[in-house]
């Protein structure tokens, strides 16, 4: 069952990024959450939103998938493995990709 594991873990680092980037934006009341293609911000949400918004739908995500392997037992197969690694790889390069844009951002 690495699934859990590897779940457990990017939920784990999602929320220390998250964490992290509260104290390094702690100034800022709130976050740009939407960019335009020329650059310009379209939207910005609360810090704590912003930065709670990818773990919490990566953990509601890998929830849904992990509950969808145990019902269709699939749970410890390679398929369900590769499965929660994609996912849970994309969700923390999605983050670290909005931190990115946002310190770019707030840095100007």
């Amino acid at each position: 069952m690495p699934e859990i594991a590897i779940s457990a873990l990017s939920i784990a680092l999602l929320g220390g990024m998250s964490l992290w980037a509260n104290r390094h934006f702690a100034k800022f009341e709130r976050l740009p959450m939407q960019w335009s293609l020329t650059g310009k911000v379209n939207w910005s949400a609360s810090r704590r939103l912003a930065l709670m918004l990818t773990p919490v739908l990566a953990t509601l995500t890998l929830l849904f998938v992990g509950l969808t392997f145990v019902a269709s037992e699939a749970l410890g197969s390679r398929e369900s493995l590769t499965a929660a690694a994609a996912i849970s790889g994309g969700f923390l390069g999605a983050h670290a990709l909005h931190l990115y844009m946002i310190s770019r951002t707030l840095s100007r």
